[in-house]
């Protein structure tokens, strides 16, 4: 079944997916970070981050806060949190810049103060 799924259409995902990598290898060297701002709202923190893509496209990359996990770490089962940033706005004036933007738990704030 599985097999099927990624057969179709002469294996046009594989392909897709190859060509991504590629371009990804390519041009990672011209991602970089720009300013980070951290907002507290009524009941989050508010973050955004300017990322400059260089010849990548924002539909090609994902922008992702990995915080330490909410357990006491003794049993040896949490999962770091993933929290996503979304592409909120083109930067003007500046090519492939954008602002990403992602709302945060008070808790996770806390638990890494460091981001505050």
């Amino acid at each position: 079944m599985a097999y099927q799924k990624r057969s179709v259409q002469q294996g046009q995902l594989a392909k897709q997916l190859v060509s991504w990598h590629n371009a990804l290898i390519l041009h990672w060297s011209q991602i970089c970070f720009g300013n980070v701002e951290v907002a507290k709202t009524n009941k989050v923190w508010s973050c955004q981050l300017q990322v400059y893509l260089g010849e990548i496209l924002p539909e090609q990359i994902r922008v992702e806060l990995y915080a330490d996990a909410l357990g006491d770490g003794t049993t040896g089962t949490e999962a770091y949190q993933v929290i996503e940033f979304h592409c909120h706005e083109k930067i003007s004036g500046v090519v492939n810049g954008y602002c990403y933007q992602a709302d945060i738990e008070p808790h996770v704030m806390l638990k890494n103060s460091r981001l505050a």
